[in-house]
Order: structure tokens, then sequence, then C-alpha cells
């Protein structure tokens, strides 16, 4: 501070006196007479003082001076408790002053996270919060604040962040898809908010017991965000499906219940009979163990012929009245069911006639004798007092040859070459002096087969082994004999198999041990003579027991468009925990070999590389038919599989 002189009196010295705010006044030590400026140290920031001065000399003290205030400014510390919070549709930014500095206002700034572009705001010092209006949901700001006065800045506080999220509303556009046993649920997101997933609820309709599953809205995980696939749905219930949305701030409604259910492919009828009625052939069925059935096809044709006739019989109807079938002609019949989850196999073919005249007998029977000769014998005709028959033979499809058989002789002696094949026969019986019809034809293969080729085995469990094989090269087997080899030295019949069967399944009873396997073909006229390596296969049993899951169940088939099919199917019965994957066979119906002859035949895909029991195959050929089956893979390796599934066809459409 500083003074001038007062006027032209005798001057001896000074004091000075300073108040700090509300503090006693100090006085000053007395300063020289020629001192008119005084230093004020150790002087606090933001602190008024008042100051004045009087003079001295010999007479005495002069008064006091005019009091002048003065405050040294101290830039602002940093505002504190700065914080964040989130209404339904404001952010708003809090704080309180700064410990030090009186601050003349404050600066905000704002901007998106991930943004550089920052927005500042400028408040008065008498405000300490902020509110950001026009905020977007979802999106993430960041937020600080520093105070300012004439004195400076002060430091900016530490970055906030926040974003508004509320709790979403629910999906619309609930609907459910049925594909086999796969159901599909899909929705549409909401319109607005936020949604992180979607909870699903879903269970048997009325069970009172329901499962849960969180589908990631995002489409990172195996659903695409609005959808839901129920894998292996329980088969002819009503199940009932609701969904909702999910997110950091809550939950949704539930949208929906729907309700949707896997109509499972049906099965096939039963006790398929086809019996004369008036002048009528009647095909009648038993009804199948299914509780759904939409309708019925049956197929029939005259025997030996390619195409079928179809008709279609109402579901609640059990048989079929073939009108005027020509007199004489055997017809095969075939049924199956139909329903929305599918259609069944074809039972088996069941055959026909019927006769104005006398019918012929309805069996034939073939015993060979030696090597040159084959024994017929025949079942008497169902109609009454014959007087004779006449039987007819052909070798290898070339001229019939008849010969007329008394009445009380129901067979005939019947001679072959090695170069012949089969021999041919038909029947007919005679009454009142007139012949009846011809019997259908009947087949006797007169050609000792050769033994079957490339015989291999594949272990199915620690006391399993399946045996795979080739047809012979020539001669056509009636059945085939699997035979094991015996401690003697002698192999031993285990099993017989259809003629069209290429493989078969036998059971061990020892780990560790090796059998040695061979596969006879067998007709009317013999069965295999030399049995070459090719015809013999040796499997050894792993002294470790593996017990391999069940085959798959209910393989079913759907044409997404017409190249690319859909399987579904059922996991194992037993031991479906254990399955790792699964391998799926495919072959084309013109393929004369059984689909999966060897674990190495037809494979489509060796490991389908999860348990899903659903698998896409996009590379089938409009206009061809295949034939699908699926085996179960477990344990990490590629060890022997389990049994092939049920077979489903499927034929790409042009």
């Amino acid at each position: 501070m500083s003074w001038e002189r007062p006027g032209t009196v005798h001057i001896s010295g000074y004091t000075v006196r300073q108040q700090a705010g509300d503090a006693p006044y100090i006085e000053s030590e007395r300063l020289p007479e020629g001192q008119t400026s005084f230093r004020m140290t150790g002087v606090a920031g933001d602190t008024i003082y008042r100051v004045s001065v009087r003079a001295h000399n010999d007479a005495g003290d002069s008064p006091w001076s005019d009091e002048l205030e003065i405050m040294r400014r101290l830039a602002p510390s940093t505002p504190i408790d700065a914080s964040v919070s989130v209404g339904e549709a404001d952010i708003v930014l809090s704080w309180s002053a700064p410990a030090t500095g009186a601050p003349d206002g404050y600066h905000v700034e704002h901007g998106e996270l991930d943004s550089d572009e920052l927005a500042t705001e400028e408040l008065p010092a008498t405000q300490t919060s902020f509110t950001h209006s026009g905020n977007i949901e979802g999106v993430t700001y960041r937020y600080r604040v520093r105070a300012h006065n004439a004195a400076g800045e002060s430091p900016w506080s530490e970055t906030l962040t926040a974003s508004r999220t509320l709790a979403p509303p629910a999906p619309t556009g609930l609907t459910t898809e049925v594909s086999g046993s796969l159901i599909t649920l899909s929705w549409t997101a909401p319109a607005t908010g936020i949604v992180d997933s979607y909870e699903v609820e879903y269970g048997v309709l009325g069970s009172g017991e329901t499962s849960a599953s969180i589908i990631d809205a995002n489409g990172t995980g195996d659903a695409d965000g609005t959808g839901f696939e129920h894998i292996g749905a329980q088969g002819d219930v009503a199940h009932r499906y609701r969904v909702r949305s999910v997110n950091s701030a809550g939950l949704s409604p539930w949208a929906g219940p729907v309700e949707a259910r896997w109509i499972m492919p049906p099965g096939a009828p039963t006790n398929v009979n086809a019996d004369t009625d008036g002048d009528d052939i009647l095909v009648s069925w038993d009804r199948p163990d299914s509780v759904f059935v939409d309708e019925y096809h049956v197929d029939q044709r005259q025997y030996n012929t390619q195409d079928w006739t179809r008709t279609v019989v109402a579901a609640d109807q059990t048989s079929h009245r073939h009108v005027g079938p020509t007199p004489g002609t055997t017809y095969e019949y075939r049924v199956r069911t139909v329903n929305a989850g599918g259609v069944s196999e074809w039972t088996s073919a069941v055959t026909g006639v019927w006769y104005d005249t006398a019918a012929p007998p309805a069996q034939f029977i073939y015993t060979p004798i030696g090597t040159d000769r084959i024994l017929v014998k025949w079942t008497a005709s169902p109609t009454p007092d014959i007087q004779r028959y006449q039987l007819r033979h052909n070798s290898d499809g070339g001229d019939w040859t008849e010969v007329n058989i008394p009445k009380r002789k129901p067979y005939h002696f019947a001679n072959w070459t090695t170069e012949q094949e089969y021999l041919e026969f038909q029947i007919r019986a005679r009454k009142d002096g007139q012949y009846g019809d011809w019997s259908p034809v009947s087949r006797a293969y007169v050609a000792v087969p050769d033994a079957v080729m490339s015989l291999t085995t594949n272990l199915e469990s620690g006391s399993g082994v399946r045996l795979h094989w080739e047809h012979p090269a020539s001669g056509i087997p009636h059945t085939y004999r699997v035979q094991r080899l015996q401690d003697d030295g002698g192999y031993a019949d285990i099993g017989v198999t259809a003629a069209g069967s290429r493989t078969t399944r036998s059971f061990l009873d020892t780990s560790g041990a090796t059998s040695a396997y061979r596969v006879v073909a067998v007709n009317h006229a013999g069965l295999t003579g030399e049995h070459p390596e090719s015809a013999n296969a040796t499997v050894t049993v792993p002294e470790t027991v593996h017990v391999w899951p069940d085959m798959p169940r209910n393989l079913t088939i759907m044409m997404l468009d017409p190249g690319t099919v859909r399987l579904t199917w059922y996991a194992p019965a037993e031991r479906a925990n254990d399955v790792d994957a699964y391998r799926i066979y495919r072959k084309r119906a013109d393929d004369n070999r059984g689909l999966g002859v060897s674990y190495q035949h037809h494979v489509l895909a060796a490991l389908t590389g999860n348990a899903n029991t659903h698998h896409i195959d996009h590379t089938a050929q409009p206009g061809v038919t295949y034939e699908y089956g699926v085996a179960a893979y477990w344990d990490g390796a590629y060890h022997p599989l389990g049994q092939i599934s049920n077979r489903a066809y499927a034929q790409p459409w042009e």
C-alpha cells in the first residue's frame, strides 16, 4: 500500500493497521518519516483485508485514513463430488463448489463416449448441476466440469459416463412353424427401446412344467436374434410358447402365449389282407398305433408290373374295395398312413386274385434233389372237387412246357443243369372239364450262388459286432446264413437273414476275444461251396467295454427348396447324453447297395460336429430321389458307430 505525505506539517513517522476479515486489527511498527509505502506479506487468498494509515509527530497522532478493502483472488480448485444420475428422459450431472477459490462460473463438457466431438456449456456460479436433455437411449455419454474466475480455471473433474436405458417393450408378431420334430418360434423386435436378449418360456400345454432359453438379441449366438428352435419337441401334444424382451433396466411384459403341435409321422397300418368279396377284392387293414390319421393311400397294380394306381381312403375307413378285377389276374396291394407329420412306410405288398372258375393252388414249395433235380410241391386248390392240375414251367424265361398232373399227385420233379439260373412255374386246376386261371408265376433259383464279397466287421458295443457284405457276383440267394468259427475248427450257424440283406448284427460275450465269421449264400438248389478270404472276416472285442448309444429315432425329411433338404430326428432312447455328434448317410435310390453297407459307404457328413438333432443337406440334385439315415457317435474319435436310424426319403423337385 502507498500514500502521500500530509501537507507541510512535520512528520516523525507512520503506523499502518490491517484487519483480515473479522479478525482484530494489527498495527505495524512505527515507520520512518520518509517511508510512504508498506508491503503486506502472508496475505491469505480470497480474504478481504481492510487497511488504513496515520501519521505521527511530537504534537500527537493524526486520525486514521479512510480504510481501503483489498482481496487477493485465487484460481478455483476442482469442483467436488461430481456425479451423474439417469432419469426417465434426462441425464443429470451434479457437483459441489470447489473447496478453494470462489468461482465466477462453470464449464461443462459432454459428448458421446466414442466421439472426439464435445460440446461445452457455460453455467453461472450459482448453478451446480447440468441437465442433458435430448440424449439418445442406449448411447453412452461422457461428462466433466471445471470452475473458473478472474484468477484462472480449475482442473477438470474426473470424466463420468452414463447411458439411459429403459425396460424394453414386448416383442410383436409371435408365430410358430412346425417341421418334423423341430418347432421354430419367430417374432419381431420392438419398434423402440434397447433389447439385449430375449427370454423364451416353453412347455407342454397343461403340464405345469416349463423350460426357459435366453436368445442373444444381436444374433451372435446360435439363434438369429428373433427366433428360437425347439429341437426334439414331444410329438402329438400341444406346446405353449411365450417370449419377452430383456435389457439391463428390466424385463418387458410377455408376448404370447402361442401354441404349436408336432404331428408325428404315423405308423404303418397292420394286418393288411386282400380277400375276394363277391365279384370284388376287398383290401382291409388295422388302424396303426398312431393318434392322428388324416387319410390312407392304397396302391394297387397287376403282379409283376411297374406302375401303381393310388386311391385315397378317408381316415375313418380301414378297407378299400377293388371293384371289377379281371378274373385270374393277380394284383398287388400296399397301404400307408398319412397325417400332417408325413407319411408312414408302405406296408409289405399283399396279393389278391379273383377267379370265376376253379382257383389255382396258392403256394409252391421247392426242395432240391441231388444236384440236378428239384421237387416242386403245391398246396391244394381252395375250390372243391378238383379233377386234376396242369403245371407249366420254363428255364431262365424260355418257352413254357406243360405237364398234366393227376389230382392225387401234388408234386413234380423238374430237372436243371449247372448252366441254368432259375426255373419258373405256374399251375392251374381243372373242374367240370374246364381249366381255371393260371397261378402267379413262382420262381426257384437253381444256380448255386457264389460266395458273398467284401465281408467286413464293425464293433457296435463291447459285446456286439455288425457284419457287412456285398451280394455274390453270380447266383441269386434265397437267404444268407451267418456262421461263426467254433473251437473244433468248424463253422456253426448263428443267424439267418433275408436275401436282400447286406448287414446283420451278432453278439459276443468275452472282452479281448477274437472271433471269425463267414456268410454263406443259400438258394433253392443249395449253398455256396468254396469260401474265399473275401467271404471271411475276424474281429477282436476290446478289453475295455464301450457301450455305444442306441440308434437315432424318428428321422424325418423336409424339402426347403429344390436343392436343400432338412433332416430332423430324435436322439437315441438310451445313453443320449453320451452322443457327441452324428454321422449322416445318403444314397441315391438307384444305388442297389443297402444304405451304409459298411460305415465307409454313403457318408454324406462324417461328423456333424455337435449333438444337435438336425442337419441341412445343401447338395441334393433336383429330380433325384435320395435315401437318408443317421448314426450316433461319441467319445471324440472315429470309434465304430451305433445302428443306423430308420430310413427317410426325399426327392428334390425340378
